[in-house]
């Protein structure tokens, strides 16, 4: 139990996604066998029953059959749900394979079933390839899907290794013919996945109504028109025709050097499927080990780069140094990248999209788009090599090129992912509020923790002493103060407004009393705007007291909001320095002031204000979750004066969420950071995966990996490691001198709890 409990977690599978990921790998299993049995088998027998010359015939043929076949299967995709659709193709490809299988044992119009069987196993499979994914992609959202696609893809993975192994046994104890009962098994074994499967999303009947009426060639200009597919389908085609060019040179060896062999077929038979099996078994540990986490850690479109930059440098030393080893070196590495890496960052791309674009475009690329290219491909193989009977080494120069094509494709993809994923955020956050009708928050958003011990509970059981005075803004004894000045001292709250109100010359001494007022919670909006308007004269002590930790911490929290209203860089740079304070409330609220002065296009820091915003942001997450619990507001907030939020949640962390979403929207873009905001604390799972997707596009590495403590996106492994022990918690927090900001009744309660425990040591 403990062992499955540790593997679970180290993989990362979340609660619920569990029989979603076992039924789907099996069904990646049973799908990648079938398709690498099948094609094992309609390569060996056409290659030695023809010559490879003819190769590109066959495909040319494959490519042109499959439009109209494409087309049917995409319509019925449009119209029906997917596992419906998929049920009735496996079913036809069985009863095809069931027709041919007498005709192959009994040796009966050998030339035409050859090619019979070459052409249905190439079109069903592919059809069956693509819906597989297609129903998968429904169970997954983007989050799910990037974390367990690869290990989905390493169970098709799986599969092709051990039909690949399989197949280099039974060729040698059986002929050819005799495998069919074991590609029809294995289509059985799949239709009985569909039928495991949890239920997927229903689909609303709006999202379907307009595809019905689609035309021939509406997909393919919906597809062009749209910048996000429109790169995904050249990323596609660009390496499916690199593919295609380098299994011919792939093929042509290995039929040159068996060819003089007296059992060709058969050793033709067990040297692919080793090949498949052994690419495969690559293909497996990558995805098992690499694929997941390269893709979390760099990116879709980084991590697609890899498979172009091998074919870049595969085909140079094919060029070089042609023959058997370079060949099936640069067809394994393509083979086992594209299973690996490419193919579950491909179907990562296609998440962002809404469903019903997604069901009316994906098939077609993955179809159409992929065999047109293919037979793109052949038809560059039939005129260079057949025809114009050039050497194939030739075919390597286009394998560079295309090879270039698809690194620019992928950069370009990088981009556009991140746009695709911020536009998806806003529309899925335009209409939600944070707050349901009771005014609660939804969902809490600090799932993940450092430690089990509620503090603030603890704290409130305890008899704390009484706070010591904080220290004042220290006025200058002037011998002569004017009378209207000296009724800034009145305990008469209409006398000290008119002294506020009354205009005179304020020096340093009447400043400081001025600035005093702010503690009194009665007058301070008066305070507040008399030092907006002194504006230049009252800067320097305003900076003075804000950064002073010494200073009364009741004066210094409501400085900021003088500084949002003063135009000058040097409030924004005294802001800036108010993002380290020790207080939380003052950190607060120096990132509000900071906002609203970039809203309303006020004079801004030139001393690496980013720099500064980034480091407080770091400085933020660094901090313990018990700290982040315990931090809040003393002076209340005005709804209106916090553009993040729609309403005001008073949950243990979300202030300091709140607060630290704000410094990143000083640094990136606002709208899609407080959707983001909004999505973590909402009960709405698709809105949180595209604000966490989106957050892991454009957080530096270090700062998402301590946010993600905060905010739950993380494995249980990485969790329970991140696990500390109160003691270390507390003692952190005492040697830091942090304040809790509840004052220093708090910092002493924490003292005490620390004096209890080791008394009890003792």
């Amino acid at each position: 139990m403990n062992s499955g409990r540790r593997f679970r977690s180290w993989i990362d599978v979340r609660p619920g996604e569990g029989r979603g990921l076992i039924f789907s790998t099996l069904g990646a299993f049973f799908c990648i066998g079938a398709m690498t049995l099948g094609r094992a088998m309609r390569e060996a027998v056409y290659l030695s029953q023809f010559s490879v010359e003819s190769l590109p015939y066959i495909m040319g043929t494959v490519a042109l059959l499959s439009l109209p076949v494409v087309r049917a299967f995409t319509r019925l995709l449009e119209l029906h749900p997917p596992r419906r659709v998929m049920n009735r193709l496996v079913g036809i490809l069985i009863l095809g394979l069931t027709a041919l299988w007498p005709l192959a044992v009994f040796g009966l119009a050998v030339d035409i079933v050859v090619i019979a069987f070459y052409i249905w196993t190439a079109l069903g499979i592919l059809l069956m390839a693509s819906g597989f994914w297609v129903v998968t992609s429904e169970l997954f959202a983007v989050r799910g899907a990037k974390r367990l696609f690869g290990l989905i893809s390493a169970g098709g993975t799986a599969g092709a290794l051990v039909i690949g192994v399989s197949l280099n046994w039974l060729s040698g104890i059986m002929a050819i013919t005799n495998l069919f009962p074991l590609l029809i098994g294995l289509l059985l074994l799949f239709l009985l996945w569909q039928k495991l499967l949890p239920p997927g999303p229903v689909l609303k009947l709006q999202e379907l109504e307009g595809e019905k009426k689609q035309g021939p060639f509406d997909n393919l200009k919906l597809i062009w028109s749209t910048r996000h597919l429109r790169i995904i389908a050249l990323i596609v085609i660009s390496a499916t025709m690199a593919s295609t060019l380098v299994d011919y040179q792939f093929k042509e060896t290995v039929t040159r050097v068996f060819a003089d062999s007296d059992s060709a077929q058969a050793d033709m038979t067990a040297f692919f499927g080793s090949f498949y099996g052994w690419t495969g078994g690559i293909a497996l540990l990558l995805q098992m080990l690499v694929s997941g986490r390269l893709i979390a850690a760099r990116g879709v479109g980084a991590v697609l780069i890899l498979l172009p930059l091998f074919l870049l440098a595969g085909s140079a030393g094919l060029a070089l140094l042609p023959g058997l080893f370079m060949a099936t070196l640069l067809r394994g590495g393509d083979n086992a990248l594209r299973k690996s890496i490419f193919r579950p960052a491909i179907e990562i791309l296609y998440l962002p999209l809404s469903v019903d674009l997604r069901r009316r475009t994906k098939t077609f690329i993955d179809t159409v788009l992929d065999t047109l290219a293919e037979g793109l491909g052949a038809v560059v193989i039939f005129v260079l090599i057949t025809t114009l009977h050039l050497p194939s080494g030739l075919l390597s120069l286009l394998v560079a090129l295309l090879a270039i094509i698809f690194i620019v494709m992928s950069r370009r993809m990088d981009r556009q992912y991140l746009k695709t994923i911020i536009q998806r955020l806003k529309d899925e956050a335009e209409d939600i509020e944070l707050t349901d009708d009771t005014g609660q928050l939804a969902h809490h958003p600090l799932d993940a923790t450092f430690t089990r011990l509620d503090l603030h509970n603890r704290l409130a059981d305890l008899n704390l002493p009484p706070a010591p005075p904080r220290k004042q803004v220290e006025e200058i004894d002037v011998p002569h103060v004017p009378q209207y000045l000296e009724q800034l001292r009145s305990a008469d709250l209409d006398t000290v407004r008119q002294a506020i109100a009354r205009n005179h010359t304020w020096d340093t001494a009447h400043l400081r009393m001025l600035l005093n007022l702010l503690a009194r919670d009665a007058i301070k909006n008066e305070v507040t705007a008399k030092l907006v308007d002194l504006g230049f004269a009252a800067e320097p002590l305003l900076t003075e007291v804000l950064i002073d930790e010494t200073r009364d911490f009741v004066i210094r929290r409501r400085i900021p909001r003088v500084f949002a209203l003063t135009g000058r860089r040097s409030a924004d740079d005294a802001l800036l320095t108010a993002l380290t304070a020790g207080r939380f409330e003052i950190r607060y609220r120096a990132a509000l002031a900071l906002v609203k002065r970039q809203r309303h296009d006020l004079q801004l820091s030139l001393v690496n204000r980013e720099d500064r915003i980034w480091a407080a942001v770091r400085a933020e997450v660094a901090r313990d979750k018990p700290v982040w619990e315990l931090q809040k507001l003393f002076d209340g907030l005005d709804r209106t004066e916090s553009e993040l939020v729609n309403a005001h949640v008073d949950e243990r962390g979300t202030l300091s969420l709140e607060h630290t979403f704000r410094m990143l929207s000083l640094v990136l873009e606002q709208a899609p950071v407080r959707a983001a905001f909004n999505g973590i604390l909402l009960n709405d799972e698709m809105l949180n995966n595209y604000a966490l997707e989106y957050l892991e596009q454009v957080l530096p590495g270090d700062i998402k990996e301590r946010l993600w403590q905060f905010i739950g996106d993380v494995s249980e492994h990485k969790r329970d490691r991140s696990q500390r022990m109160i003691d270390d918690v507390v003692s952190d927090l005492m040697e830091s001198q942090v304040t809790l900001f509840a004052g220093d009744k708090e910092r002493a309660a924490l003292l005490k709890l620390l004096q209890e425990r080791d008394e009890k040591g003792r």
